[in-house]
């Protein structure tokens, strides 16, 4: 038998779990004002966030999806192809591990870019969109994020904006 909760004058007994509830006390001098609103007066629920990111290992160009037109910014990965064949007197280990830093902080970029949005659909011809699904999963701070990864060939820029108008619009 648990041991029975301490209670004073205010606390209301809800239910036979033992909760206790501590009832609020409104000073003897406020009075309460009756208002009502109209619901033209009530705030728009949030509208859904999207974005679509269609990404690779060196760019990622976000597409938000509550604009219209589209509009589409671009985001490189700061570490290249070109800065590995530029430093051969580096070694190999050491520039692995430049290019593991260099995409660790790429992704972290993006995952703070994406905390903001609601639902994001990731695609894109390289595996780079199921790695940072992956790193993004891992994350409770993406709970609450949609994320989906689609498989697509290199696209124009049309061809993206497109591709995200039709998979949003689709839900």
């Amino acid at each position: 038998m648990s041991p029975q909760p301490r209670r004073n004058e205010n606390d209301v007994m809800i239910s036979t779990h033992n909760v206790v509830y501590r009832e609020l006390q409104m000073p003897k001098f406020a009075k309460m004002k009756k208002t009502t609103i109209s619901p033209d007066f009530l705030p728009d629920p949030p509208k859904a966030k999207n974005l679509g990111i269609w990404m690779d290992h060196a760019h990622a160009h976000l597409m938000e999806f509550a604009t219209d037109p589209i509009t589409t910014n671009i985001f490189s990965n700061p570490f290249t192809h070109r800065d590995k064949a530029h430093s051969p007197r580096k070694s190999e280990e050491e520039m692995h591990e430049k290019e593991q830093q260099e995409q660790a902080k790429y992704y972290g970029k993006l995952g703070a870019i994406i905390r903001n949005f609601q639902d994001v659909v990731l695609f894109g011809p390289t595996n780079a969109k199921v790695e940072l699904l992956n790193i993004l999963r891992a994350d409770h701070q993406f709970e609450h994020v949609r994320l989906e990864t689609r498989d697509s060939d290199k696209m124009t820029q049309n061809e993206q904006q497109a591709f995200v108008r039709n998979y949003f619009s689709a839900r």
